[in-house]
């Protein structure tokens, strides 16, 4: 159940965080509003325990035809900019703990959508497990400098490619981040729903990758000089037919 809270101002939201302290959870709260001198953002909160598989594939047009064949349903496109925080002592990432602000615009030119995230630790099993409680916000650029203003900073900026698609209680992206190929994320209520699907998609026979994308993007940033730690898609990226 959402409950609805007053319009809040910024020292509310920095009393928040200074609540939440070394303790992710503490960034969880119920469905608010809160205004700042850096804009406006009004955020819905969902919290979900994220279990996935990611797989590295060569090309995804494969996969599009097996998921066709499949009867599964083709939910869109959209381009991501996402930005990663962490406090300046970098103990956020040390301690397993993301946050994020990504916002997409749909390819085909429907209503762009923002959302923060914040992911715990990655629980014990053989695929990704994290709780997950994101909230959708109104304005993406105000979330990140809210979040600049608390003190936290940001560490990695990319663009994305991502093409969703449904199939029986599972979800299927193919994702395009920058330089770094192509892969295929299932994310399902569970792990033998989703080895069911990876089997159904030609896939079965990938193992799943433990690295994030944040992992493999930092660590492409650091390979080749990266300053800026900002990485966006080239001009000949991949579009889905």
């Amino acid at each position: 159940m959402h409950t609805r809270l007053p319009g809040t101002s910024s020292p509310w939201l920095r009393s928040c965080a200074l609540r939440a302290g070394n303790n992710w959870t503490g960034f969880e709260s119920a469905h608010f509003e809160w205004n700042c001198r850096c804009g406006e953002a009004a955020l819905y909160l969902a919290v979900t325990l994220e279990i996935e598989t990611k797989l590295r594939v060569e090309a995804h047009e494969p996969v599009r035809a097996r998921l066709r064949a499949a009867g599964a349903t083709r939910l869109g496109e959209v381009i991501e900019w996402n930005e990663i925080f962490d406090r300046a002592d970098g103990s956020l990432r040390q301690s397993g703990v993301g946050v994020r602000v990504r916002s997409a615009a749909p390819t085909d030119g429907g209503t762009p959508r923002a959302t923060l995230t914040v992911k715990g630790p990655r629980q014990a099993g053989a695929l990704k497990r994290r709780e997950e409680r994101e909230v959708e916000v109104s304005d993406g650029g105000a979330a990140g400098r809210i979040l600049h203003l608390l003190g936290y900073v940001s560490i990695l900026r990319y663009e994305k490619r991502r093409e969703s698609w449904s199939l029986g209680d599972c979800r299927i992206e193919l994702d395009e981040p920058p330089r770094i190929g192509l892969f295929v994320e299932i994310e399902g209520p569970d792990e033998p729903s989703i080895r069911r699907v990876q089997e159904t998609i030609g896939l079965g026979h990938l193992e799943h990758l433990q690295a994030s994308y944040v992992r493999m993007l930092s660590a492409y940033c650091e390979e080749h000089g990266i300053a800026d730690r900002s990485l966006r898609l080239p001009d000949n990226s991949t579009r889905s037919s």
